[in-house]
Formats: C-alpha cells, structure tokens, sequence
C-alpha cells in the first residue's frame, strides 16, 4: 500500500468514527432525557405514597381519639348509672 492509500484509509476510519461519535452523543443526550424523566416520575411516586402513608396515619389517630372519645363518654354513663343505684 502506498502512502496515499494509507491516508485514504485512514481518512475513511476517521469519518467512520466520527459518525459512531455523533450518534452515540445523540443516544446519550436521549438516555439522559429519560433518566430524568424517570426520576421525575419517581419522586412523584415517593411524594404520593407518602402523602398517602400521612394520610393514613391521621385516619388511624383520628379513629384511635374518637374511640377513646366513645370510651369516656361510655365510663361517664357508667358512672353516674352506679351513682344512681347507690354503688359508686
């Protein structure tokens, strides 16, 4: 091979790659694109299931209080039928 044929080759090899650059730099501007719309997606999931846990724990503490609100209201009859029979 001669110098020229070398260069040639050498040429061809070069806008080869340079191609493979170029769109190996587009998948990766692609793949960076999704990646963050993944994590968007996934902080929108973390922040819904918490809201969700937060809502779920103010309807236990709320039926939780309103039992013991039933409880009380329950001893207080209780008490004043005992009152009335002469037993407490």
């Amino acid at each position: 091979m001669s110098w020229v044929q070398d260069v040639a080759s050498f040429t061809r090899k070069l806008l080869i790659l340079e191609s493979r650059v170029e769109d190996h730099s587009e998948e990766i501007k692609d793949l960076r694109r999704e990646l963050k719309e993944r994590r968007d997606i996934d902080q929108n999931i973390a922040y819904v299931v918490k809201r969700h846990q937060e809502r779920a724990a103010d309807r236990e503490t709320t039926m939780a209080l309103s039992l013991e609100n039933e409880l009380l209201k329950l001893e207080r009859r209780l008490g004043s039928l005992g009152q009335k029979t002469g037993e407490g």
